[in-house]
């Protein structure tokens, strides 16, 4: 993953997401309007809003990434739900000042080693972004997972390595623990 996403909460539903390079850069703005189905998932429902309004942008927006970061933050999921009823200005410059408050940062790309035993730092990372997720509101084993590119197992074994090794406290499966 080359760029991370900083989200702000908007009224009715309205999600911007600030597209950051790996250099601090901001590389696009895209907001979008969510709403939520009956089973209570939360997906874009067709309106957009894109800076700068390129084709290139367009065909990269981060649509999947913007839905999974939503389907793992609760904080967001209630921030999202809060502001529904709120009303709404007109795609533009007024929708974009509407766009403030709440911002909740992806976590950080998380690189895996290449050695075939991983070192005590690689854990000492995912356990500092282990707290990060939580205190964001985000299911942290599934934060990593995105972070790194693998799947929730596979982060899930990078999560109780890091805690047999006494990066985080003792857990009851389920329950999250810093």
């Amino acid at each position: 993953m080359e760029t991370s996403l900083e989200f702000t909460v908007g009224p009715g539903g309205w999600l911007q997401a600030m597209e950051i390079g790996r250099g601090g850069g901001l590389e696009s703005i895209v907001a979008v309007r969510l709403a939520q189905d009956p089973d209570g998932n939360w997906g874009p429902d067709g309106a957009l809003y894109v800076l700068p309004p390129t084709q290139e942008k367009l065909r990269a927006l981060p649509l999947r990434r913007i839905v999974m970061a939503v389907a793992a933050s609760e904080g967001l999921r209630e921030r999202l739900a809060a502001r529904l009823d709120e009303e709404v200005p007109e795609p533009g410059p007024e929708l974009l000042r509407a766009l403030s408050g709440y911002v909740q940062p992806e976590l950080p790309p998380l690189e895996r080693p290449t050695a075939r035993n991983l070192p005590d730092e690689f854990y000492t990372t995912v356990a500092d972004r282990y707290r990060d997720a939580a205190a964001r509101g985000l299911n942290p084993r599934s934060a990593i997972a995105a972070a790194a590119s693998v799947s929730n197992d596979v982060a899930g074994r990078w999560v109780r390595e890091a805690r047999k090794r006494g990066y985080l406290p003792p857990t009851e499966p389920g329950k999250v623990k810093v």
